[in-house]
């Protein structure tokens, strides 16, 4: 019983505390291969630093709050692509499953936005991701300028706030 109310308060802390940002200097996001959902490889540092703001989330079909950020997000991806040139980009974590099992996730999801797949661990491991969500926030210049664990719905706003700063 006393491991259990442990973990429960363990658990109520870290998603109580909700997303946060970790705070690093800008650097330039790294060459790193990810799988896109017809099977080419993507760079991300192709994608990000072309003029635009570009917003990575890495995510699991497995992950409650990953899903949750995802859905919440995926009705505001328009606005944001007006307001603040983001272009938004889900990539997944999930090793095991085969870029056939993600198309059909996301479409049962309705999700429009472009998904990758971390098919190797590169990325992960370069950005030494241990919890998802983990949200990457590139920009113009392809800088990383803002990280952020978990997703709290509350801290929405925060996160449109930071967007508007860096637009």
């Amino acid at each position: 019983m006393k491991k259990y109310t442990l973990f429960v308060l363990f658990a109520a802390i870290l998603l109580s505390a909700g997303a946060f940002t970790v705070g690093e200097s800008p650097a330039p996001i790294p060459s790193i291969k990810v799988m896109d959902l017809n099977n080419k490889e993507v760079d991300l540092k192709s994608i990000a630093g072309t003029g635009k703001t570009t917003i990575y989330s890495f995510w699991a079909t497995w992950c409650g709050p990953c899903k949750a950020e995802l859905a919440s997000y995926s009705s505001k991806l328009a606005s944001w692509k007006k307001k603040y040139n983001a272009d938004f980009y889900a990539i997944s974590v999930d090793q095991e499953k085969s870029l056939e099992d993600l198309k059909t996730f996301a479409k049962n999801k309705g999700w429009t936005f472009p998904i990758l797949l971390d098919y190797k661990g590169i990325a992960s491991q370069t950005f030494k991701i241990n919890t998802i969500p983990f949200l990457i926030v590139v920009d113009k210049k392809g800088n990383i300028i803002h990280k952020q664990v978990g997703y709290d719905a509350t801290g929405e706003e925060a996160f449109e706030k930071r967007l508007n700063e860096i637009k």
